[in-house]
């Protein structure tokens, strides 16, 4: 029956993935630990995952015209470096710790969002330099918990340099695919990559995220918002419940 549990899984994070532009590792991971992984196996899984549903998202955002690729390009670059960074770093870390430092990013990004406007009135920051800097911190940090760093990157796009909630939901997902794919090669490198289990999670994520691209070009900047809020306090819940209390 674990085989029905990933493929519902990966279903559900391909559809988060479309919709909020994260990857889907947020969610893949503390459901795959709920379910009896190990959370440096989970990370492993859902890296594989995220490769899968950040490239055909990104070709469907691409495809509606949500982003530009050429000029967010930098956000790539930089995530390669640091998936790869953070996925060796993954290796040689603690489950406990790792969950720690999951949390923290989950709560500190779900305070910055409440803060932002999901329509900024200024001009957007442009600088090449500045996006692959970014990427590179978040690439390493978002690969040393298996969660691509989307999470942390819309946010930052909305809240300090401007973008839109719409615009920064393609580009979030655009920089996974670098991250994800540098974050599992560190991964599978030091033994935790399981991708028999992977394979049940990354297939149906496909479908997934297709519906939740189309879903999420219907859907307001404020309701998007407030959906991506009510999905960070979930899974801080679901994760303090399973570092403190199980």
């Amino acid at each position: 029956m674990q085989e029905l549990e990933l493929l519902n899984i990966g279903l559900l994070a391909g559809i988060m993935s479309g919709f909020f532009g994260i990857g889907g590792g947020t969610v893949t991971v503390p459901l795959l630990v709920a379910i009896g992984f190990d959370i440096r196996h989970a990370i492993g899984i859902s890296a594989f995952q995220m490769i899968f549903t950040s490239i055909y998202g990104s070709y469907l955002n691409h495809k509606k015209a949500v982003f530009d690729m050429h000029s967010n390009m930098p956000f790539l670059i930089g995530g390669a470096v640091g998936g790869a960074v953070g996925g060796y770093f993954m290796g040689k870390s603690s489950p406990f710790w790792l969950g720690i430092l999951m949390l923290f990013f989950v709560i500190a990004t779900t305070v910055k969002l409440f803060i932002s406007n999901p329509s900024p009135k200024g001009n957007k920051v442009e600088s090449s330099y500045l996006y692959a800097l970014i990427g590179m911190v978040i690439g390493t940090l978002g690969g040393m918990v298996g969660i691509g760093g989307a999470l942390m990157l819309t946010p930052i796009l909305i809240g300090y340099l401007n973008f839109s909630i719409k615009e920064a939901i393609g580009v979030s997902l655009f920089f996974v695919i670098s991250s994800s794919i540098f974050a599992f090669l560190a991964i599978y490198l030091t033994g935790f990559a399981k991708i028999d289990r992977a394979i049940y999670v990354a297939l149906p994520s496909l479908i997934g995220v297709a519906f939740g691209v189309h879903i999420a070009h219907k859907t307001s900047p404020y309701r998007h918002k407030t959906l991506l809020m009510l999905l960070y306090i979930l899974i801080i819940v679901i994760l303090a419940n399973k570092i403190f209390f199980t």
